[in-house]
């Protein structure tokens, strides 16, 4: 599965639990949802893949942006279960469509339902990017990220020194970038 498809079905899977409720429906935790779902795949090329493609690569992953973040300040510790399902989401397409390996380093054997980009994987992506985008104007979540690009972009132009750019409150900017 691709980016696109990591980011529509874990969309679609969480969001309808996030409800309209302020604090776990913001924009924020919209964009860090799609961050999550392909946080796997920052190691994705050659035989790197391996290495985030397996339980302890992931969970070693997870840790790590969870700790980041949260360090920053970027995200509260109580958004670390909505996020830890947008990767979880992650390990089920790639166990159905691509390939997962769940006992590396034991074993190189890489597990997969359906093979990649066949008829099925083709058909759930597109399934399930028709279902995110129905559900991404109906929760009027495209509202709240172009209001929150508005406000990033103009806190961005407005604080733009080369040695203030490496400063934490521009992290969500570089992020959604």
């Amino acid at each position: 599965m691709y980016i696109l498809g990591h980011t529509t079905f874990a969309y679609c899977l969480i969001r309808p639990f996030l409800g309209s409720d302020k604090k776990y429906s913001s924009a924020k935790i919209i964009l860090f949802i799609f961050v999550f779902a392909n946080l796997i795949d920052v190691i994705h090329f050659w035989v790197f893949r391996f290495l985030g493609h397996n339980l302890m690569g992931t969970v070693l992953l997870i840790g790590i942006a969870l700790g980041f973040f949260n360090k920053t300040k970027i995200i509260e510790t109580k958004h670390f279960p909505i996020l830890i399902s947008a990767t979880l989401t992650h390990v089920i397409t790639d166990y159905w469509f691509s390939k997962y390996h769940f006992l590396f380093p034991f074993t190189k054997a890489g597990y997969v339902v359906f093979g990649f980009n066949s008829f099925e994987a083709l058909v759930t992506e597109s399934f399930f990017t028709a279902l995110f985008l129905i559900m991404f104007f109906a929760y009027q979540d495209h509202k709240k990220l172009m209001k929150f690009i508005r406000r990033e972009k103009k806190n961005f132009s407005m604080y733009f020194r080369f040695k203030k750019l490496l400063e934490p409150r521009f992290y969500m900017f570089y992020l959604f970038l």
